[in-house]
C-alpha cells in the first residue's frame, strides 16, 4: 500500500476544523479570513499568530535645562531618578507606541 501525500493545507486545515483562527497572505500581508477559507492550492494560508504582550514603559521625566532647543535637549528620561511620573505603551508586535499617559503619585505599576 502506497502512502498518500498530504493536502497542501492539511495542518491549517487541521487547526482551523479544532476552532484556530486562519489568516492568508494577499500578496502584502496577512490577512483574517472572514467567511471561511476557500483552501486554494495557490493561496498561502497560516495559523493566526498569539499577539505579543504590550511593552510597559514607565520613567521619570524632568527639566535638565530651561534653555529651549531645536534638539529637544532641555528634558530627560531616566527609570533610576525619582518617581516614575510617565507610563509608555508599546505594541509588542509592532513595537509602535500606543498610548502614553502620566502617572499620577501612587500609581506606577512598579512600586
Amino acid at each position: 500500500m502506497t502512502k498518500r501525500e498530504p493536502r497542501v493545507h492539511a495542518e491549517v486545515i487541521k487547526a482551523w476544523a479544532d476552532g484556530a483562527e486562519i489568516e492568508f497572505f494577499d500578496g502584502d500581508s496577512w490577512q483574517d479570513v472572514v467567511n471561511g477559507p476557500s483552501w486554494s492550492s495557490h493561496t498561502r494560508y497560516r495559523i493566526k499568530p498569539e499577539p505579543k504582550p504590550d511593552i510597559v514603559l514607565e520613567s521619570h521625566v524632568y527639566i535638565i535645562s530651561e534653555r529651549i532647543s531645536s534638539r529637544h535637549d532641555h528634558i530627560s528620561m531616566n527609570p533610576f531618578r525619582g518617581t516614575p511620573n510617565v507610563r509608555l505603551i508599546f505594541c509588542g508586535d509592532t513595537k509602535q507606541l500606543k498610548d502614553a499617559s502620566f502617572i499620577s503619585e501612587g500609581d506606577s505599576e512598579n512600586k
